[in-house]
């Protein structure tokens, strides 16, 4: 429904921009004419901002839903407002406040995001990964490891945080850089931790956006299109180049430490990933479930 939205809008915009230029007089026309391309260049940035999706692609891009530096308290997800109070009257971890406060800020499930640093690091802020060498063409290279904090940051990773908050501030935002350093700082770990994870989730969904904290866009690209079985079938969740990842059972690990803290909160689990079915196929089996009749 939201597809039809935005093309409809740009649609009309193509049709306001495809309009020609009123001249004030006929001379004036001939001495300037304007071309369709011209106008389609001038009003470019009004043609995007009629097209522009709703705010789940703001907050793919690591956007605002509204104002102020962060999406708020669960915006669109059923049941947030029940998920952070049982978080805050189970959990009592020396991080769990700002596991708390991250998990509002940017819309998720608190269970999740803990459940997702406790599979990092085991909730250590002091971790430090042991990197993983190997011979690669008669040389030795690290291929692995080296992760270090309570949200087990890479080098990538934290270039994956800037790169969400450089967006924010072009689209106003004000927003300061993640470091090196601020990956040993708990707090500052666990917020860009979850800016990054709720930027994975609103554009590959749930599987593949836990998949994408750990194998990268690609890895969450790839479940989101093929199901995650599907896509650890293909082995590019386990290794990308020289590179050894976790994706092929990553998403796994996190879903049984989140789910253990929701049973223990008395919720509902998480649903476990279906075998050889895409996101896709599961959408319109619940449309068919939804809408045909039985029988």
């Amino acid at each position: 429904m939201r597809f039809h939205g935005v093309w409809a809008g740009l649609v009309a915009a193509c049709a306001v921009v495809a309009q020609p230029a009123r001249a004030e007089s006929p001379s004036a026309a001939e001495a300037d004419p304007i071309s369709l391309a011209d106008l389609l260049a001038r009003d470019l940035t009004s043609l995007l901002a009629v097209a522009r999706p709703s705010p789940i692609h703001n907050r793919a891009r690591g956007k605002p839903a509204g104002g102020g530096g962060a999406a708020r308290a669960g915006r669109g997800r059923v049941g947030a407002g029940q998920e952070l109070e049982a978080f805050c009257r189970t959990q009592t971890g020396p991080h769990d406040a700002v596991i708390a406060g991250a998990a509002e800020a940017w819309g998720l499930d608190p269970f999740l995001l803990k459940g997702l640093l406790e599979n990092e690091s085991g909730l250590d802020a002091e971790r430090v990964g042991k990197r993983i060498y190997r011979d690669v063409n008669g040389r030795r290279r690290a291929v692995g490891g080296g992760a270090r904090g309570i949200g087990q940051f890479t080098s990538d990773g934290v270039a994956a945080v800037n790169e969400i908050r450089l967006r924010r501030h072009r689209d106003g935002v004000p927003v300061r850089p993640f470091t090196e350093a601020d990956v040993m700082d708990p707090h500052e770990a666990i917020f860009a931790a979850a800016e990054l994870l709720s930027s994975y989730v609103s554009r590959f969904g749930l599987e593949g956006g836990v998949t994408a904290y750990n194998s990268g866009p690609y890895g969450g690209r790839l479940v989101a299109r093929h199901g995650f079985y599907g896509a650890r079938r293909t082995g590019w969740l386990s290794r990308r180049g020289e590179t050894q990842l976790q994706g092929h059972r990553f998403l796994l690990n996190v879903l049984r430490k989140t789910n253990r803290l929701r049973r223990d909160a008395s919720l509902t689990p998480l649903p476990y990933p279906e075998r050889d079915r895409t996101p896709l196929q599961r959408s319109l089996d619940h449309l068919g479930r939804r809408f045909l009749p039985a029988g």
